[in-house]
Protein backbone atom coordinates (compact mmCIF):
# COMPACT_ATOMS: atom_id res chain seq x y z
CA UNK A 1 0.00 0.00 0.00
CA UNK A 2 1.40 3.33 -1.12
CA UNK A 3 0.84 5.89 1.46
CA UNK A 4 2.03 9.87 0.99
CA UNK A 5 5.04 10.06 4.26
CA UNK A 6 2.81 12.74 5.72
CA UNK A 7 0.38 9.77 6.47
CA UNK A 8 2.57 8.78 9.52
CA UNK A 9 4.79 12.30 10.57
CA UNK A 10 4.49 13.18 13.41
CA UNK A 11 1.24 16.20 13.73
CA UNK A 12 3.78 18.78 14.96
CA UNK A 13 6.74 17.55 12.39
CA UNK A 14 4.84 18.25 9.25
CA UNK A 15 7.39 21.14 8.88
CA UNK A 16 10.13 19.83 8.91
CA UNK A 17 9.36 17.20 6.31
CA UNK A 18 8.25 19.90 3.57
CA UNK A 19 11.74 21.74 4.53
CA UNK A 20 13.41 18.56 3.94
CA UNK A 21 11.76 18.82 0.29
CA UNK A 22 12.41 21.79 -0.31
CA UNK A 23 16.19 21.74 0.65
CA UNK A 24 16.77 18.72 -1.53
CA UNK A 25 14.61 20.96 -4.55
CA UNK A 26 16.87 23.67 -3.56
CA UNK A 27 20.61 22.25 -2.87
CA UNK A 28 23.14 21.10 -4.85
CA UNK A 29 23.99 18.65 -2.38
CA UNK A 30 24.61 14.73 -2.15
CA UNK A 31 23.58 14.37 0.73
CA UNK A 32 20.60 16.45 3.15
CA UNK A 33 19.37 14.91 6.49
CA UNK A 34 16.75 15.99 9.10
CA UNK A 35 15.39 14.87 11.96
CA UNK A 36 11.77 14.52 13.02
CA UNK A 37 9.37 11.96 14.84
CA UNK A 38 6.79 9.73 12.91
CA UNK A 39 3.91 7.45 14.78
CA UNK A 40 3.83 3.83 13.98
CA UNK A 41 0.49 1.76 13.40
CA UNK A 42 0.07 1.19 17.27
CA UNK A 43 0.22 4.88 17.55
CA UNK A 44 3.78 4.52 18.99
CA UNK A 45 6.08 7.83 18.68
CA UNK A 46 9.38 7.44 17.52
CA UNK A 47 12.57 9.14 16.53
CA UNK A 48 13.81 9.00 13.03
CA UNK A 49 16.46 10.70 10.26
CA UNK A 50 15.66 10.94 7.11
CA UNK A 51 18.57 11.28 4.82
CA UNK A 52 18.65 11.87 0.86
CA UNK A 53 21.13 11.76 -1.78
CA UNK A 54 20.47 12.55 -5.53
CA UNK A 55 19.75 9.48 -7.77
CA UNK A 56 20.46 9.04 -10.99
CA UNK A 57 17.68 9.05 -13.64
CA UNK A 58 16.81 9.21 -17.68
CA UNK A 59 14.42 11.97 -17.51
CA UNK A 60 15.93 15.00 -16.41
CA UNK A 61 14.03 15.43 -12.65
CA UNK A 62 15.53 15.60 -9.62
CA UNK A 63 14.84 12.07 -7.55
CA UNK A 64 16.53 11.72 -4.19
CA UNK A 65 16.52 8.21 -2.61
CA UNK A 66 15.71 8.71 0.89
CA UNK A 67 16.68 6.00 3.79
CA UNK A 68 14.33 6.28 7.23
CA UNK A 69 17.22 5.73 9.87
CA UNK A 70 15.70 4.93 13.90
CA UNK A 71 16.91 6.66 16.17
CA UNK A 72 14.89 5.79 18.95
CA UNK A 73 17.78 3.86 21.20
CA UNK A 74 20.22 6.63 21.12
CA UNK A 75 17.00 8.95 21.84
CA UNK A 76 16.82 6.66 24.90
CA UNK A 77 20.50 6.42 26.05
CA UNK A 78 20.81 10.03 25.65
CA UNK A 79 17.75 10.65 27.59
CA UNK A 80 19.02 8.54 30.16
CA UNK A 81 22.58 10.06 30.50
CA UNK A 82 20.34 13.19 30.99
CA UNK A 83 18.42 11.87 33.73
CA UNK A 84 21.66 11.08 35.05
CA UNK A 85 23.11 13.97 35.24
CA UNK A 86 20.02 15.90 36.70
CA UNK A 87 20.27 12.70 39.20
CA UNK A 88 23.65 13.41 40.18
CA UNK A 89 23.38 17.21 40.18
CA UNK A 90 20.35 16.97 42.47
CA UNK A 91 22.14 14.83 45.10
CA UNK A 92 25.35 17.41 44.91
CA UNK A 93 22.23 20.25 45.47
CA UNK A 94 21.31 18.99 48.48
CA UNK A 95 25.08 17.76 50.18
CA UNK A 96 25.14 19.66 53.06
CA UNK A 97 29.29 20.59 52.49
CA UNK A 98 29.98 23.14 50.37
CA UNK A 99 31.28 21.49 47.01
CA UNK A 100 33.37 23.03 44.31
CA UNK A 101 35.18 21.74 41.07
CA UNK A 102 38.25 22.51 39.95
CA UNK A 103 40.25 22.64 37.10
CA UNK A 104 44.25 22.64 36.49
CA UNK A 105 44.68 25.82 37.35
CA UNK A 106 42.61 25.76 40.35
CA UNK A 107 40.00 27.48 38.91
CA UNK A 108 36.04 27.48 39.89
CA UNK A 109 34.34 25.96 37.46
CA UNK A 110 31.36 24.77 39.99
CA UNK A 111 29.36 25.03 42.85
CA UNK A 112 26.88 23.70 44.99
CA UNK A 113 24.24 25.24 47.08
CA UNK A 114 25.76 25.09 49.98
CA UNK A 115 28.79 26.31 48.73
CA UNK A 116 27.06 29.86 47.46
CA UNK A 117 24.99 29.59 50.77
CA UNK A 118 28.38 29.08 53.00
CA UNK A 119 30.47 32.02 51.04
CA UNK A 120 26.89 34.23 50.34
CA UNK A 121 28.03 34.42 46.71
CA UNK A 122 26.52 33.59 43.67
CA UNK A 123 27.23 30.27 41.43
CA UNK A 124 28.22 33.36 38.18
CA UNK A 125 30.06 35.31 40.68
CA UNK A 126 33.13 32.84 42.35
CA UNK A 127 33.09 31.33 38.66
CA UNK A 128 36.61 31.68 36.90
CA UNK A 129 37.74 32.66 40.51
CA UNK A 130 41.19 30.96 42.16
CA UNK A 131 40.42 28.75 44.62
CA UNK A 132 43.21 30.23 47.47
CA UNK A 133 42.24 33.89 46.20
CA UNK A 134 37.96 32.85 47.11
CA UNK A 135 39.54 31.90 50.31
CA UNK A 136 41.28 34.81 51.11
CA UNK A 137 44.47 32.85 51.13
CA UNK A 138 46.65 35.89 49.08
CA UNK A 139 50.28 35.21 50.69
CA UNK A 140 49.61 31.48 52.66
CA UNK A 141 48.01 29.57 49.37
CA UNK A 142 50.88 28.02 48.82
CA UNK A 143 50.84 25.13 50.76
CA UNK A 144 46.97 24.26 49.96
CA UNK A 145 48.22 24.81 46.30
CA UNK A 146 50.48 22.41 46.55
CA UNK A 147 48.60 19.87 48.00
CA UNK A 148 45.65 19.89 45.52
CA UNK A 149 47.96 19.97 42.67
CA UNK A 150 49.37 16.80 44.39
CA UNK A 151 45.80 15.55 43.99
CA UNK A 152 45.39 16.48 40.43
CA UNK A 153 48.98 15.02 39.32
CA UNK A 154 49.89 12.16 41.69
CA UNK A 155 46.00 11.31 41.68
CA UNK A 156 46.58 11.11 45.95
CA UNK A 157 43.57 11.83 47.97
CA UNK A 158 43.41 14.90 50.42
CA UNK A 159 41.47 14.02 53.58
CA UNK A 160 40.45 16.56 56.57
CA UNK A 161 43.29 19.03 55.82
CA UNK A 162 43.12 21.84 58.50
CA UNK A 163 42.41 25.29 57.45
CA UNK A 164 42.29 28.81 59.19
CA UNK A 165 40.80 31.66 56.52
CA UNK A 166 39.86 35.22 57.05
CA UNK A 167 37.09 35.38 54.83
CA UNK A 168 35.14 38.43 54.62
CA UNK A 169 31.96 38.62 56.16
CA UNK A 170 32.45 35.72 57.83
CA UNK A 171 35.45 36.55 59.99
CA UNK A 172 37.64 33.62 61.45
CA UNK A 173 36.66 29.81 60.02
CA UNK A 174 38.03 26.77 60.74
CA UNK A 175 37.66 24.64 57.85
CA UNK A 176 37.95 20.68 57.32
CA UNK A 177 39.17 20.39 53.33
CA UNK A 178 39.30 17.02 51.20
CA UNK A 179 39.74 16.49 47.39
CA UNK A 180 39.62 14.08 45.13
CA UNK A 181 40.40 13.64 41.35
CA UNK A 182 37.01 13.65 39.52
CA UNK A 183 36.93 10.21 36.95
CA UNK A 184 36.52 11.86 33.62
CA UNK A 185 37.21 9.73 30.22
CA UNK A 186 40.67 10.07 29.05
CA UNK A 187 39.81 13.02 26.45
CA UNK A 188 38.54 15.45 29.18
CA UNK A 189 40.47 17.71 30.72
CA UNK A 190 41.57 17.15 34.55
CA UNK A 191 39.09 18.38 37.20
CA UNK A 192 39.35 18.13 41.28
CA UNK A 193 36.41 17.88 43.59
CA UNK A 194 36.92 19.70 46.57
CA UNK A 195 34.50 19.37 49.92
CA UNK A 196 34.74 21.72 52.60
CA UNK A 197 33.34 21.20 56.63
CA UNK A 198 32.84 24.29 58.73
CA UNK A 199 34.26 23.16 61.92
CA UNK A 200 34.97 26.63 63.98
CA UNK A 201 32.55 25.62 66.40
CA UNK A 202 33.68 22.39 67.35
CA UNK A 203 37.31 24.41 67.31
CA UNK A 204 36.14 27.38 69.34
CA UNK A 205 34.82 24.03 71.46
CA UNK A 206 37.67 22.26 71.99
CA UNK A 207 39.65 25.56 72.56
CA UNK A 208 37.44 26.28 75.68
CA UNK A 209 38.03 22.84 76.55
CA UNK A 210 41.34 23.37 76.61
CA UNK A 211 41.47 26.40 78.07
CA UNK A 212 39.31 24.44 80.79
CA UNK A 213 41.29 21.72 81.41
CA UNK A 214 44.32 23.96 81.74
CA UNK A 215 42.44 26.34 84.41
CA UNK A 216 41.43 23.05 86.03
CA UNK A 217 44.95 21.25 86.17
CA UNK A 218 45.70 24.53 87.49
CA UNK A 219 43.79 24.75 90.16
CA UNK A 220 43.73 21.09 91.29
CA UNK A 221 47.38 21.37 91.05
CA UNK A 222 47.21 24.64 93.29
CA UNK A 223 44.64 22.93 96.01
CA UNK A 224 46.36 19.59 96.10
CA UNK A 225 49.59 21.49 96.89
CA UNK A 226 47.35 23.48 99.81
CA UNK A 227 46.13 20.28 101.13
CA UNK A 228 49.84 18.96 101.27
CA UNK A 229 50.44 21.68 103.36
CA UNK A 230 47.29 21.58 105.47
CA UNK A 231 48.74 18.31 105.87
CA UNK A 232 51.80 18.81 106.78
CA UNK A 233 50.53 21.16 109.17
CA UNK A 234 48.07 18.89 110.72
CA UNK A 235 50.23 15.94 111.53
CA UNK A 236 52.88 18.25 112.90
CA UNK A 237 49.72 19.93 115.16
CA UNK A 238 48.66 16.24 116.11
CA UNK A 239 52.14 14.97 117.13
CA UNK A 240 53.06 18.23 119.30
CA UNK A 241 49.41 17.86 120.78
CA UNK A 242 49.71 14.17 121.42
CA UNK A 243 53.32 14.94 123.15
CA UNK A 244 51.84 17.43 125.13
CA UNK A 245 48.47 15.24 126.12
CA UNK A 246 50.72 12.18 126.79
CA UNK A 247 53.16 13.28 129.37
CA UNK A 248 50.61 15.10 131.67
CA UNK A 249 48.39 11.47 131.20
CA UNK A 250 51.78 9.41 132.04
CA UNK A 251 52.29 11.43 135.06
CA UNK A 252 48.52 10.47 136.32
CA UNK A 253 49.50 7.21 135.68
CA UNK A 254 52.41 6.97 137.15
CA UNK A 255 52.04 8.81 140.28
CA UNK A 256 48.91 7.03 140.95
CA UNK A 257 50.83 3.98 140.67
CA UNK A 258 53.12 5.53 143.14
CA UNK A 259 50.46 6.59 145.41
CA UNK A 260 49.66 2.44 145.34
CA UNK A 261 52.69 1.33 146.22
CA UNK A 262 54.23 4.09 148.92
CA UNK A 263 50.74 4.73 150.66
CA UNK A 264 48.84 1.35 150.12
CA UNK A 265 48.50 0.21 154.01
CA UNK A 266 47.56 4.14 154.95
CA UNK A 267 44.76 4.54 152.02
CA UNK A 268 41.38 3.08 152.78
CA UNK A 269 40.12 0.98 149.91
CA UNK A 270 37.80 3.85 148.38
CA UNK A 271 41.08 5.47 147.71
CA UNK A 272 42.94 2.55 146.34
CA UNK A 273 39.84 2.02 143.87
CA UNK A 274 40.08 5.71 142.90
CA UNK A 275 43.66 5.71 142.18
CA UNK A 276 43.62 2.46 140.15
CA UNK A 277 40.66 4.10 138.27
CA UNK A 278 42.61 7.30 137.71
CA UNK A 279 45.91 4.89 136.15
CA UNK A 280 42.92 2.74 134.25
CA UNK A 281 41.05 5.93 132.30
CA UNK A 282 45.36 7.39 132.13
CA UNK A 283 46.12 4.19 130.05
CA UNK A 284 43.01 3.99 127.93
CA UNK A 285 43.26 7.84 127.22
CA UNK A 286 46.84 7.42 126.21
CA UNK A 287 45.35 4.11 123.76
CA UNK A 288 43.08 6.57 122.31
CA UNK A 289 45.40 9.10 121.77
CA UNK A 290 47.64 6.92 119.58
CA UNK A 291 44.77 5.13 117.79
CA UNK A 292 43.91 8.56 116.96
CA UNK A 293 46.89 9.47 115.76
CA UNK A 294 47.39 6.35 113.51
CA UNK A 295 44.33 6.60 111.67
CA UNK A 296 45.23 10.09 110.63
CA UNK A 297 48.38 8.65 109.57
CA UNK A 298 46.70 6.84 107.02
CA UNK A 299 45.25 9.51 105.34
CA UNK A 300 49.31 11.37 104.92
CA UNK A 301 51.88 8.52 104.31
CA UNK A 302 53.06 6.86 101.63
CA UNK A 303 51.55 3.30 101.41
CA UNK A 304 53.87 1.00 99.01
CA UNK A 305 51.76 -1.55 97.08
CA UNK A 306 53.82 -4.73 97.04
CA UNK A 307 53.30 -9.08 96.86
CA UNK A 308 52.21 -9.85 100.13
CA UNK A 309 52.28 -13.27 101.81
CA UNK A 310 49.25 -13.47 103.55
CA UNK A 311 50.20 -16.76 105.05
CA UNK A 312 53.30 -14.99 106.33
CA UNK A 313 50.84 -12.25 107.64
CA UNK A 314 48.25 -14.43 109.60
CA UNK A 315 51.24 -16.23 111.06
CA UNK A 316 53.07 -12.58 112.46
CA UNK A 317 49.12 -11.96 113.27
CA UNK A 318 48.81 -15.23 115.23
CA UNK A 319 51.87 -14.85 116.96
CA UNK A 320 50.99 -10.82 117.74
CA UNK A 321 47.84 -11.83 119.66
CA UNK A 322 49.13 -15.37 121.27
CA UNK A 323 48.57 -13.86 124.58
CA UNK A 324 44.83 -12.79 123.96
CA UNK A 325 44.20 -16.51 122.50
CA UNK A 326 45.45 -17.86 125.11
CA UNK A 327 43.83 -15.86 127.91
CA UNK A 328 40.60 -16.17 126.25
CA UNK A 329 41.17 -20.15 124.94
CA UNK A 330 40.05 -19.12 121.87
CA UNK A 331 39.90 -21.76 118.46
CA UNK A 332 41.31 -19.83 116.09
CA UNK A 333 41.25 -21.64 112.57
CA UNK A 334 42.55 -21.91 108.91
CA UNK A 335 40.72 -23.18 106.38
CA UNK A 336 42.79 -23.68 103.40
CA UNK A 337 46.12 -22.27 101.95
CA UNK A 338 45.74 -17.96 101.66
CA UNK A 339 47.40 -16.57 98.56
CA UNK A 340 49.26 -13.78 98.04
CA UNK A 341 48.21 -10.67 97.17
CA UNK A 342 48.77 -7.50 95.79
CA UNK A 343 48.60 -4.84 98.47
CA UNK A 344 50.83 -3.11 101.95
CA UNK A 345 52.12 -5.40 104.95
CA UNK A 346 51.84 -3.06 107.34
CA UNK A 347 47.97 -2.44 106.56
CA UNK A 348 47.33 -5.78 105.94
CA UNK A 349 49.19 -6.63 109.07
CA UNK A 350 47.21 -3.81 111.19
CA UNK A 351 43.50 -5.44 109.75
CA UNK A 352 44.60 -9.27 110.11
CA UNK A 353 45.29 -8.02 114.07
CA UNK A 354 42.37 -6.16 114.60
CA UNK A 355 39.69 -8.55 112.90
CA UNK A 356 41.02 -11.37 114.83
CA UNK A 357 40.91 -9.33 118.40
CA UNK A 358 37.47 -8.21 117.64
CA UNK A 359 36.28 -11.77 116.54
CA UNK A 360 37.57 -13.10 119.99
CA UNK A 361 36.53 -10.32 121.89
CA UNK A 362 32.59 -9.67 121.13
CA UNK A 363 31.44 -13.36 122.52
CA UNK A 364 28.64 -14.08 124.73
CA UNK A 365 29.90 -14.87 128.14
CA UNK A 366 31.28 -17.78 129.36
CA UNK A 367 31.46 -18.50 125.70
CA UNK A 368 34.57 -19.80 124.31
CA UNK A 369 35.69 -17.93 121.53
CA UNK A 370 36.34 -19.79 117.42
CA UNK A 371 37.52 -17.93 115.03
CA UNK A 372 37.75 -19.10 110.98
CA UNK A 373 39.89 -17.42 108.29
CA UNK A 374 39.07 -19.04 105.37
CA UNK A 375 39.45 -17.62 101.47
CA UNK A 376 37.70 -17.31 98.57
CA UNK A 377 39.04 -16.91 95.08
CA UNK A 378 37.02 -14.27 92.82
CA UNK A 379 37.90 -13.35 89.11
CA UNK A 380 41.21 -12.24 90.26
CA UNK A 381 40.33 -11.25 93.54
CA UNK A 382 40.96 -13.19 96.84
CA UNK A 383 37.74 -12.02 99.31
CA UNK A 384 39.05 -13.20 102.45
CA UNK A 385 36.59 -14.43 105.39
CA UNK A 386 36.92 -14.31 109.04
CA UNK A 387 33.94 -15.87 111.45
CA UNK A 388 32.97 -16.20 115.02
CA UNK A 389 30.54 -17.42 117.17
CA UNK A 390 30.42 -13.61 119.19
CA UNK A 391 27.34 -11.66 119.51
CA UNK A 392 26.76 -10.43 115.81
CA UNK A 393 25.49 -7.09 114.80
CA UNK A 394 22.15 -5.70 113.93
CA UNK A 395 21.94 -4.97 109.81
CA UNK A 396 21.43 -1.61 110.52
CA UNK A 397 24.62 -0.82 112.40
CA UNK A 398 27.22 -2.65 109.45
CA UNK A 399 28.35 0.90 107.94
CA UNK A 400 27.72 2.46 111.35
CA UNK A 401 30.61 0.33 112.74
CA UNK A 402 33.49 1.35 110.23
CA UNK A 403 33.59 4.80 111.52
CA UNK A 404 35.80 6.45 114.45
CA UNK A 405 34.33 6.66 117.77
CA UNK A 406 31.38 4.36 117.16
CA UNK A 407 31.07 2.17 119.80
CA UNK A 408 27.80 -0.54 119.79
CA UNK A 409 28.40 -1.45 123.97
CA UNK A 410 29.54 0.13 127.34
CA UNK A 411 33.23 0.21 127.04
CA UNK A 412 32.82 -2.19 130.74
CA UNK A 413 31.24 -4.66 128.93
CA UNK A 414 33.56 -4.20 125.75
CA UNK A 415 36.57 -2.03 126.21
CA UNK A 416 37.93 -0.50 123.30
CA UNK A 417 38.57 2.67 122.01
CA UNK A 418 36.30 2.48 119.10
CA UNK A 419 38.70 3.14 115.89
CA UNK A 420 40.09 -0.43 115.26
CA UNK A 421 37.70 -0.88 112.70
CA UNK A 422 37.92 2.39 111.62
CA UNK A 423 41.25 1.81 110.98
CA UNK A 424 41.19 -1.21 109.33
CA UNK A 425 38.64 0.39 106.81
CA UNK A 426 41.28 3.18 105.87
CA UNK A 427 43.63 1.01 105.52
CA UNK A 428 42.19 -1.50 102.99
CA UNK A 429 40.89 1.71 101.15
CA UNK A 430 44.09 2.99 100.37
CA UNK A 431 45.20 -0.12 99.08
CA UNK A 432 42.67 -0.41 96.63
CA UNK A 433 40.74 -3.01 98.36
CA UNK A 434 36.69 -3.45 100.31
CA UNK A 435 35.62 -4.54 103.27
CA UNK A 436 32.13 -5.51 104.63
CA UNK A 437 30.33 -7.97 106.75
CA UNK A 438 27.40 -10.99 106.86
CA UNK A 439 25.83 -10.63 110.49
CA UNK A 440 22.44 -10.77 112.42
CA UNK A 441 22.27 -9.98 116.17
CA UNK A 442 22.95 -13.34 117.99
CA UNK A 443 24.79 -14.98 115.46
CA UNK A 444 28.40 -13.89 114.94
CA UNK A 445 29.55 -11.85 112.36
CA UNK A 446 31.09 -12.75 109.15
CA UNK A 447 33.58 -10.26 108.30
CA UNK A 448 35.75 -10.27 104.78
CA UNK A 449 37.68 -8.16 103.24
CA UNK A 450 38.24 -7.90 98.96
CA UNK A 451 42.11 -7.66 98.22
CA UNK A 452 43.49 -8.32 94.78
CA UNK A 453 45.19 -11.27 93.80
CA UNK A 454 49.13 -10.95 92.92
CA UNK A 455 50.00 -12.37 89.16
CA UNK A 456 53.56 -12.84 88.48
CA UNK A 457 54.50 -12.15 85.37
Amino acid sequence: MNLPISFVVYREDFAKVWQHVAQCERARLTRISTELRLVTHVHKTVTVQLISVPFANTSGRKLYLTAVVDLSERVHHEQAISEAKEFAEAIVETVRHPMVVLDSEMRVISTNRAFSEFFKRPPRHVKGLVFDVLLNLWWSGNQLREMLERVLVKNEPLDHFVLAVELPGLGRRVLHLSARPLCQPKSSPNRILVILEDISEQELAREQMRKMKDELETRVAARTDALRQSYDQMESFCYSIAHDLRAPLRSMSGFSELLGLELGPELRPEAKDYAERIRQSAARMDKLIGDLLQYGRLNTIDLPMQEVDLEKAFAEARIQLASEIENRQARVVKKGSLPHVFGNPVVLHVALTNLLSNAMKFVPAQTRPKVIIRPEIREGYLRLWIEDNGIGIAPENHSKIFGVFQRLHKQETYPGTGIGLALVSKGVERIGGRIGLESTLGHGCKFWMELKQFEVS
